[in-house]
């Protein structure tokens, strides 16, 4: 065996791996842009579908698959799922896009807390806005200046946002590159104007779900020290003591002629014998 053809040999598990990974990557950028372009058209479940496709091991973005899933869920309206998949996006995003993520978990802590205080759960409504806030305050989105940037990047919205993030792809797309740095897509606005977004969603979120934690914990006091109410028992026959006194009353009576007959009968036994009489002729 030759040396070229003993060096093919050894390199071909390495070109076979570049292959399947090329493979896997490419699939995984027709399946993020078919998940884009069914959340655009309002279907979810589609897009759900698509982005579930997107669960692999990613080292270039890893906060962007959970992101998209994420944030498709609320869409259906499937809040803890939501919820499970923003936290961890939130966890594995770079500090550029932290607020693009934040915001979105902290509509979906509202939106939580918000079915709960429709049905009275008072106590778990409020601490789900209490959650929704920590997370919110502790990103200080509202806080942060708008940078100039010549770089376009992805809209957020009204809660939460209204557009999935790209998933990063070495080929040409409107994904972010591996860099974290988005790549143009028409109608998008600019760093600058994203910052600005976020900043105003930020200073409108702060102060309603303070609002909303404030009245829920007013309705769990009002609960709470409402007194209790049990029911006493309607009195039953035997339970009216008017009767019951009488049943006493008559009782008495009865064992007292029952001495009274007995006395009688020790008296008569006790009297003594007279002499034989005869009856009258």
């Amino acid at each position: 065996m030759t040396r070229r053809r003993r060096l093919l040999l050894l390199s071909a598990p390495v070109w076979l791996l570049v292959l399947l990974v090329s493979v896997k990557l490419l699939t995984m950028s027709l399946d993020n842009q078919t998940g884009r372009r069914a959340y655009a058209a309002g279907e979810h479940e589609t897009a759900a579908s698509a982005f579930d496709r997107t669960k692999v091991v990613n080292l270039a973005e890893p906060w962007v698959a959970p992101y998209n899933r994420g944030t498709t869920a609320y869409q259906q309206r499937h809040f803890d799922l939501a919820r499970d998949d923003l936290t961890e996006a939130l966890r594995l995003v770079p500090a550029q896009h932290d607020c693009r993520v934040r915001l979105n978990l902290v509509a979906t802590h509202e939106a939580i807390a918000d079915g709960l205080a429709a049905t009275g759960q008072h106590q778990a409504a409020r601490q789900a806005y209490e959650q929704g806030l920590s997370v919110l305050r502790a990103g200080r989105c509202a806080d942060r200046q708008p940078t100039p940037s010549s770089t376009p990047t992805k809209s957020p919205s009204a809660s939460p946002s209204k557009t999935p993030s790209r998933t990063p792809s070495p080929s040409p797309s409107a994904s972010p590159s591996p860099g974290g740095s988005p790549t143009p897509q028409q109608n998008e606005p600019n760093e600058e104007q994203r910052r600005e977004q976020e900043k105003q969603r930020a200073d409108e979120a702060d102060p309603r779900m303070e609002q909303k934690r404030q009245e829920q914990q007013r309705q769990e006091g009002r609960a709470s020290n409402r007194p209790s109410y049990t029911p006493r028992p309607e009195p039953t026959q035997s339970q009216d003591p008017r009767d019951s006194e009488s049943r006493s009353q008559e009782l008495d009576q009865r064992n007292s002629d029952a001495r009274k007959e007995r006395q009688k009968d020790q008296d008569r036994e006790q009297r003594p014998k007279g002499p034989d009489v005869k009856k009258p002729w």
